[in-house]
């Protein structure tokens, strides 16, 4: 119960886009999602609506800092990206997505790209890869992969530091340095060069601060295919020196050719040149 009140907390529950429309029904999922929790303890499985398509999720019956409870609770709403995503992914699209996770975006990117379109999912930690793999699976998307790696401008190995949760692991930030573990890192430049990439439409990346390094790994395929990416920008939660990261990496992408959009409440990209409020999905589009 501390847990579900400590979700409630942190996510101002009352105050989403899921609330506001169907208040009712968001608060009868959080108390079918608290029942996930009553022992025995049990997986949710829910379908999560993307254009017009879906997906399944079997979601882990944990809450605080997993992810779990927001996409349970939220669903299509979670966040923009995921409300709207089916305006940048379309039928064939070739997809990265970095910091998978359990796979709320890969599955979502699968659904729209179909068979004949590609997902590439990348995601360090090992329970996040399980349950991302039986989610790849209970959708049936054999055009979906996944790669567990951390996302970096190097080959090589890196420790996540993951003190403050999973969904806040990073191999950048200092998070309390109290949980951490050893994890391999990837160019997405090499990886692109092992699969003989021919096409790329979208990157997203979830990677809490690692994402300036993630692009100077990804420089000569960004400069090759120019593709739409999406990035997680929470200046007004983050510290000093990954602020300064962020501004670097909006200085980075202008460099490319690049401009940086948010969605608006009616799911429309506003160009904008300042993220100075909460805002969980900026999206760069070649100019």
């Amino acid at each position: 119960m501390n847990g579900l009140l400590a979700y409630i907390k942190d996510r101002n529950l009352f105050r989403t886009t899921a609330f506001r429309v169907a208040p009712v029904l968001t608060l009868w999922r959080l108390a079918t999602w608290l029942g996930c929790h009553v022992l025995p303890k049990r997986p949710g499985t829910i379908e999560v609506r993307v254009g017009d398509t879906s997906f399944m999720l079997r979601l882990l019956p944990i809450l605080r800092y997993h992810g779990s409870s927001g996409i349970y609770v939220q669903r299509s709403k979670y966040e923009p990206l995921l409300e709207y995503c089916d305006r940048l992914v379309t039928k064939g699209a070739v997809v990265m997505d970095c910091g998978a996770n359990q796979g709320i975006y890969a599955c979502a990117f699968g659904a729209l790209v179909g068979p004949h379109g590609r997902v590439y999912a990348f995601e360090p930690q090992g329970y996040a890869v399980e349950a991302l793999r039986r989610n790849i699976e209970l959708n049936g998307f054999t055009h979906v992969s996944v790669k567990q790696v951390a996302i970096s401008n190097v080959n090589g190995t890196a420790m996540l530091d993951v003190s403050s949760g999973p969904v806040s692991a990073s191999i950048l930030r200092n998070v309390g340095g109290t949980k951490t573990m050893s994890v391999s890192t990837l160019s997405l430049t090499s990886f692109a060069e092992r699969v003989d990439l021919r096409r790329l439409d979208l990157i997203k990346m979830d990677i809490e601060g690692a994402e300036y390094d993630a692009l100077i790994g990804a420089a000569p395929i960004i400069a090759r295919f120019k593709p739409t990416i999406v990035l997680e920008a929470m200046p007004k939660d983050i510290s000093v020196p990954i602020d300064k990261r962020w501004h670097a990496t909006v200085k980075l992408l202008t460099s490319h050719g690049y401009s940086m959009y948010c969605f608006n409440e009616a799911g429309k990209l506003e160009r904008t040149d300042l993220v100075s409020d909460f805002e969980p999905n900026v999206v760069f589009l070649p100019n």
